[in-house]
């Protein structure tokens, strides 16, 4: 974010697509862990919430664009997603 706000026009664009991926995939892996732990401590309606709300973010960015100067491929994977959906199914 911070490289983002200090440069201008085609580098600070960069800087925010990079970051934006970067931050909802980190977002994503970290209600994942979350949503497991609570599951393993017999907390499943809060981690089912945790999971939900992955879920949610995936699909918030279902829609989006690949930068491809930058990826390959989006960060939302439908692997994650599968992920997801076992774990809502415990």
């Amino acid at each position: 974010k911070l490289m983002a706000s200090l440069l201008d026009g085609e580098d600070s664009y960069e800087a925010a697509q990079k970051q934006k991926y970067i931050s909802a995939e980190d977002l994503i892996d970290v209600l994942i862990i979350a949503g497991k732990y609570l599951r393993d401590n017999g907390e499943i309606e809060k981690a089912d919430t945790q999971f939900r709300i992955a879920q949610k973010v995936i699909d918030a960015f279902a829609d989006d664009f690949i930068e491809d100067r930058w990826f390959r491929e989006s960060v939302y994977t439908a692997e994650q997603r599968k992920e997801i959906e076992q774990l809502l199914c415990k």
